[in-house]
């Protein structure tokens, strides 16, 4: 097998800096060292949301940051607001955070 940049290694930091690492390919395991199985998990739509399928579909970006355009009744004018993505919006959800929403002024 001939070295390429892709299969040796160099560690950078610690004990072992400048010594050479050779990774050889092997294949997937399939069991943890005490021998559980290693179980794939199969995306079924009844454990995701709705926007987690579409997302898998493919039809919705949950990257993308959420633009909202909103009327105010009192100037009639519209107002574009933009908030974090859906996803960035999960994680601070899920951390007990407060997703926030900027004016971006008139749309």
């Amino acid at each position: 097998m001939s070295r390429t940049l892709s299969n040796v290694r160099k560690f950078i930091k610690g004990e072992f800096s400048g010594t050479r690492l050779e990774i050889m390919n092997t294949k997937p395991a399939t069991k943890l060292p005490d021998g559980t199985p290693i179980v794939t998990y199969d995306y079924n739509t009844d454990r995701l949301t709705t926007t987690q399928v579409l997302h898998q579909l493919g039809q919705i970006d949950v990257h993308a940051p959420q633009v909202f355009d909103l009327l105010n009744e009192d100037d009639k004018v519209v107002y574009r607001y933009e908030g974090p993505s859906i996803a960035q919006e999960w994680k601070l959800l899920a951390n007990g955070q407060r997703p926030f929403y900027r004016n971006m002024g008139r749309a």
